[in-house]
């Protein structure tokens, strides 16, 4: 017979036991502790009594709680797959964790970052879209969503969403650096040194962004073949 449902029962060690390995870079080891919480996940969830109504029932956003932690679990896990290079056990485990938790924002990134990965930019966009969904005063699903649409050529869309992004938290400078490189593809010159300005301008000591509108500046006055030689050559 199984044993009763009870809201206090936590075999959720190995979970955090497992982020704090991913964290340290571990993954190989973070892999068999999420493997290992995973399996208490479902031996938990198997407690879920029938009816949401049942007292001691944890109900968010109409889902189990149980299938959220899941859902995270898988996603981690996937996250650890996909910096082992493990790119199809990583997608697996992605679409796992969308399947159990797919009322949580960052499973959809999470996942839409390991389909980046791959390639899959498409997908990645729409898997962020549907974060975005979810948490739309999240301005890093924005930011990213702009990089996997830059990549489909919707620049149109990408732009969209970096201003969203900027919209949302003017004070980082990474979607104006984004902006900046978008800027320059569709042509518009006045509006990459404008963008990249005010990056430098967010960030002064950061010499990443500096170097970086250096090179704005550079293109944009002389474009992809550089200044013209002495002589006229």
């Amino acid at each position: 017979m199984d044993a009763p449902f009870d809201p206090a029962f936590d075999p959720h060690d190995d979970a955090a036991e497992a982020n704090n390995l991913s964290d340290a870079g571990r993954h190989a080891e973070a892999v068999v502790m999420y493997d290992m919480a995973i399996a208490g996940l479902l031996e938990d969830a198997g407690r879920i009594p029938a009816s949401a109504e049942e007292p001691g029932r944890s109900i968010i956003f109409g889902h189990p709680f149980e299938y959220s932690r899941l859902g995270l679990a898988y996603a981690y896990r996937a996250e650890s797959l996909s910096e082992l290079e493990k790119t199809d056990e990583a997608i697996e485990s992605a679409d796992l964790a969308a399947g159990f938790a797919p009322h949580i924002a960052d499973v959809h990134s999470i996942r839409a970052r390991i389909y980046g990965k791959s390639g899959m930019h498409e997908k990645g966009a729409e898997m962020l879209a549907t974060a975005i969904s979810l948490e739309p005063d999240d301005p890093e699903s924005y930011s990213h969503r702009s990089v996997f649409l830059i990549e489909t050529g919707d620049y149109k869309e990408a732009l969209s969403c970096l201003e969203k992004s900027i919209e949302l938290d003017p004070t980082n400078s990474q979607p104006y650096m984004a902006k900046a490189l978008l800027m320059i593809k569709m042509g518009n010159n006045d509006e990459a040194l404008a963008s990249v300005d005010m990056a430098a301008s967010i960030d002064p000591d950061d010499q990443e962004i500096a170097e970086y509108r250096k090179l704005v500046h550079f293109q944009c006055k002389y474009g992809a073949t550089g200044p013209p030689k002495a002589g006229g050559e």
